[in-house]
């Protein structure tokens, strides 16, 4: 079966400037249909920037390589119109804050 959501070796960069910071580094997981995936971590261990980087909503200063599939649809490098109807049609995100 081949997953519904495929990450692969995911790695974000924020770039200001000169500056550079590495938000998160090597991720890689799988979502079958049906699933939920949960991600679990210290505060500042790249949990929202992964979630928000499947659906790009991480803005211009972010730097992706690695692969996002979506349904065998490469996400990283998609068009800005294809992000936007995909984000609004098949995705749900819940934030928790204590």
């Amino acid at each position: 079966m081949t997953a519904l959501l495929e990450v692969r070796d995911l790695e974000i960069d924020f770039v200001q400037g000169a500056s550079v910071t590495q938000a998160v580094r090597g991720v890689s997981f799988d979502v079958n249909r049906g699933e939920v995936l949960a991600l679990v971590g210290e505060s500042g261990s790249g949990k929202s920037v992964t979630a928000l980087s499947t659906v790009s909503l991480l803005g211009q200063s972010a730097r992706l390589s690695g692969s996002i599939q979506y349904e065998a649809q490469q996400m990283v490098d998609a068009s800005p119109s294809y992000c936007t109807i995909f984000a609004a049609t098949t995705s749900v995100l819940s934030f928790k804050s204590r």
